[in-house]
């Protein structure tokens, strides 16, 4: 994937995003140069690593959570918590809490900090 080098607001590059935070930033790095980043689904490292429990999991890719998390095949691992950034979700955080619902978690807390130093939500598996 082509993604856009921007200190810690670096994202996947979509031909269209104009977002006002990448735009307005002091902070790109690297003259907002992209490169070209091989990828693979979290599904491939656990599987490579013969993982099947996870006690916890940070998701923090700036609007493409939920991309993530629906690749997670969440029969087969058992992740017990997440944390998960919900800033820049672009189905909202709604659709992430339904989601995960469906998975077999429930919403623990609502992290939230001045200056989006932290906009999480804490999911927990049911059955942990």
């Amino acid at each position: 994937v082509s993604f856009l080098m921007a200190k810690n607001i670096g994202r996947i590059h979509e031909p269209n995003d104009l977002s006002s935070e990448i735009q307005n930033t002091n902070d790109v790095a690297h003259n907002g140069k992209h490169i070209d980043v091989q990828c693979f689904p979290l599904a491939s490292y656990i599987a490579a690593l013969n993982v099947t429990t996870v006690d916890y999991f940070s998701l923090d890719v700036e609007g493409n959570e939920m991309d993530v998390l629906q690749t997670i095949p969440f029969d087969k691992v058992d992740i017990k918590t997440l944390s998960v950034e919900y800033t820049h979700v672009k189905s909202g955080k709604e659709k992430m809490v339904e989601f995960m619902s469906k998975n077999g978690y429930y919403v623990y807390s609502f992290v939230k900090k001045p200056n989006n130093l932290a906009n999480d939500i804490i999911f927990v598996k049911r059955d942990s």
